[in-house]
């Protein structure tokens, strides 16, 4: 039997065939509407009130639908509570259905086709708060039989003062002033001497305004003014920028660099560390070097580390993210993208990963209880705090930094949003696997985060309280910097890969079979660091890692790091700066090309004349050298620029050249008299640069054959692509390039100028001087291969790079 509603649908289709046949016959006769008006007119008001409700209950139906698949989703996922201040997770969605309920009532129209979807969207409603209720009672019963016993036994953390008010009671004057110096204290780097000044003028201008009526100043008026902040000091600690900070003494030996936390006793502020490093080796023997030095402080002399290392408080930081308004809850809302089944991927919940990444309790991590459930990346980079222009190479310090993966990729990597976990201090990167010092008290704090978590005393969000559960899934840095945090071998090592077993010896770099490659695994990766942590001896340590390109990381601490999933290079070092700078620079040659020592012609002269002077016979050996190097090289396409250059030259080099060379000069207004000198150096310049045109080079393929690795783009090539960039409209958003591109004047070009110049301006000039061409040359032919390789290359960053991809593109 057919039901009501197939039936229904039944009768809407032979409806719509009826129409469509009578639409489609021309012959058939003109039929009377379908609907007959009525004898009584209906208002038109009525109508348009029918149809803005029928429009609402649409709207309203939508979201009732949206709502319905996510809350099924959810509830999949939902898990157990694990302590009896466990909220029902759902709370939000079982408040947005009352909400909709409350909606619906709200649409009063009582017209027959409005009570119709009414009623059905009611129904609708109806059943899924009875889902979300039942739900609800279930977990409320789940919680009832917690013991507490049986809860997890997390450190209180008392966050009280990250949630309270900023200069609370303050006049909104006061406020304005501290923030403003604040403001230009801390961004635009002002002196303690000028906040200072600003704060008197500041309470000045007050004053001035106040008086300038002419009346008495009221008790509120002089309050005012005797609150006004004269310290900047004591004005910018009332905005509590500074988190909290554990200074450690570090060894300041390069192949130690042990970590001594800070010890305090009696009560006392001055922080005590051991004098030597006691730091044992595999060798049995201890380190032993000075770890402090005497400093006087007025009439106190204290030892302070000879080295430090500030390590900030991570958890310090997320206790300020859950105290700041809407982003707890923004936070929250990014687990939701874990259950979608959109085959899109946008951001890291996306991938399968985190969908399917587990918590303490064998739960889905993001949708198991009520605790806040966050997750962070780490990078890691060095750089030149002197800049390389002041001190090149010989300076570096590493900055460890933190960003919250369930923030909006919007607001993610803003400065106000990130942690800086701890600078490492110079003058040299750490060797080896003595960086997993520095990354010990970090990987400590996310392992308390973990199990069994954190309880906070009070966030934005639940002022009550709140279990707070942190994981580390990510390490994102430049190459170098993952193998280092990582601890496997470089690109020269045997095992130089950390994804697969492919080796120099066996593969080589070479080989791009990569369905045949055999993936590493994150059990075999443990091993082999648990095995070369077992090492009685050094020499056994470097046979073990000889055999695997593995030793010993900090992040192998966390139980559910990933070695092989969880670390990825980062595109803006690895393609932006890497392969797209390397293709176009080291490869194509777009900078300006360097002069060429290679002879390509063979030219002799005779002997100098004896009455030539010095200046004289140093001319011809730059004539001599200019004429035997390639011709590209030598002189510009412009021939404007290549006579100037040639004029260089003193005259009589250009006479004496060009008569050991029998070039015939000939001028066209050869009007002086016989006893003057009848030739000019733009004569001789001029016939001299037409006879080295002509003249076949040896020793290469020729200027307009060559694709030398390095050297492949020609002046005149270059040329063209200057006049591209200057004359291609580029939207205000994208980054400017310079026009002089590949000139040492404009300096090193950033990761995202390369990225424009990568994607953008050099394929299109590139297509335009290649593609085109009909010439069957050695050297056409050569450059069409090239181009469809750069392509290639151009493609496959643009697929990498894109904000959205789809699961096919990522594999």
């Amino acid at each position: 039997m057919i039901d009501g509603e197939e039936a229904c649908k039944e009768a809407d289709r032979a409806m719509a065939m009826q129409l469509s046949q009578l639409s489609l016959n021309p012959s058939a006769r003109p039929v009377r509407p379908i609907k007959q008006e009525s004898p009584h007119r209906i208002d038109a008001s009525y109508r348009q009130q029918v149809e803005v409700s029928l429009q609402r209950l649409s709207a309203i139906e939508s979201t009732v639908e949206k709502l319905v698949a996510s809350v099924q989703s959810q509830l999949q996922g939902i898990g157990q509570p694990q302590d009896i201040k466990d909220e029902f997770p759902l709370v939000a969605r079982l408040n947005a259905t009352l909400s909709l309920k409350d909606d619906l009532a709200r649409v009063k129209d009582r017209s027959p086709a409005v009570g119709v979807v009414k009623g059905a969207i009611s129904a609708q409603i109806l059943e899924l708060l009875d889902l979300l209720q039942n739900a609800k009672k279930l977990w409320c019963e789940q919680r009832a039989s917690i013991t507490s016993s049986s809860r997890p036994a997390e450190e209180l953390l008392n966050t009280d003062a990250y949630n309270a008010s900023i200069l609370e009671g303050a006049d909104p004057i006061i406020q304005l002033v501290v923030f403003t110096m604040v403001v230009l204290q801390v961004i635009l780097h002002t002196s303690r001497r000028g906040c200072h000044f600003l704060l008197s003028m500041m309470k000045y201008v007050v004053q001035l305004s106040l008086i300038r009526s002419g009346r008495n100043l009221s008790i509120h008026d002089q309050k005012l003014l005797a609150d006004f902040p004269k310290d900047p000091d004591s004005a910018a600690e009332q905005l509590k920028l500074d988190s909290s900070v554990t200074i450690y003494a570090v060894c300041p030996k390069a192949k130690c660099q042990a970590l001594y936390a800070p010890k305090f006793t009696d009560g006392k502020l001055i922080p005590q560390y051991p004098k030597y490093c006691n730091c044992t080796g595999l060798d049995g023997r201890q380190c032993g070097t000075r770890l402090t030095r005497p400093r006087r402080f007025d009439l106190h002399e204290v030892d302070v580390p000879v080295k430090r290392f500030a390590a900030f408080s991570f958890r310090g930081f997320v206790a300020s993210l859950t105290s700041r308004p809407g982003l707890e809850e923004k936070m929250d809302a990014s687990w939701m993208r874990v259950h979608s089944a959109s085959t899109t991927l946008e951001d890291v919940f996306d991938g399968h990963f985190l969908r399917t990444f587990k918590g303490p309790d064998g739960q889905l991590f993001g949708m198991s209880g009520a605790s806040g459930r966050y997750v962070f990346s780490l990078s890691v980079d060095f750089f030149n705090p002197y800049t390389n222009k002041q001190a090149g190479k010989k300076f570096s310090v590493g900055v460890l930094s933190i960003a919250c993966l369930n923030l909006p990729v919007s607001i993610r990597y803003k400065p106000e949003n990130m942690f800086l976990a701890g600078i490492i201090p110079g003058p040299k990167e750490p060797p080896l696997t003595v960086i997993n010092h520095y990354l010990s008290p970090l990987i400590t704090e996310f392992l308390q985060f973990w199990n069994p978590g954190m309880q906070f005393s009070k966030t934005f969000r639940y002022p009550e309280g709140r279990h707070i559960l942190c994981a580390l899934v990510l390490v994102v840095c430049d190459l170098l910097a993952t193998r280092k945090v990582i601890a496997s071998g470089q690109h020269n090592h045997e095992h130089f890969c950390n994804l697969c077993f492919c080796t120099r010896s066996a593969h080589g770099y070479r080989n791009t079979d990569y369905h045949n490659w055999e993936r590493r695994t994150h059990a075999e990766w443990s091993k082999a660091a648990e095995e070369w942590l077992a090492c009685a001896t050094l020499a056994d340590q470097d046979t073990q890692f000889s055999q695997t390109g593995i030793r010993w990381s900090e992040l192998l601490r966390l139980p559910y790091f990933d070695m092989v999933q969880c670390v990825v290079v980062d595109p803006m070092h690895n393609l932006f700066l890497g392969l797209l700078k390397e293709h176009f620079m080291g490869l194509l040659g777009i900078d300006l090309p360097k002069e060429d020592n290679s002879a390509v012609l063979k030219i002799s002269f005779g002997p100098l004349p004896s009455n030539m002077n010095q200046k004289d016979k140093d001319s011809v050996e730059k004539l001599k050298g200019w004429l035997e190097r390639p011709y590209t090289c030598s002189f510009s396409p412009d021939q404007e620029k290549a006579l100037n250059k040639l004029m260089r030259a003193n005259l009589c080099a250009l006479e004496f050249v060009c008569k050991e060379l029998s070039i015939s000069v000939c001028c066209p207004t050869d009007t002086v008299h016989s006893n003057r000198r009848k030739y000019t150096k733009i004569d001789y310049a001029r016939n001299l640069l037409t006879w080295r045109s002509l003249q076949q080079e040896i020793g290469r393929t020729g200027a307009d054959t060559t694709t030398q690795h390095g050297h492949v783009l020609q002046s005149d090539e270059m040329a063209e692509i200057w006049s591209d960039i200057g004359q291609l409209l580029s939207p205000a958003w994208m980054t400017s390039i310079p026009s002089n591109l590949g000139s040492p004047s404009h300096g090193k070009l950033k990761a995202d100028q390369w990225r424009i110049v990568g994607t953008v301006h050099l394929p299109l000039s590139l297509i335009r001087l290649w593609a085109g061409t009909a010439q069957d040359s050695g050297r056409s032919l050569r450059c069409r291969q090239i181009l469809s390789a750069t392509m290639s290359l151009v493609s496959a960053v643009i697929v990498a790079t894109s904000q959205t991809i789809t699961a096919e593109n990522a594999q």
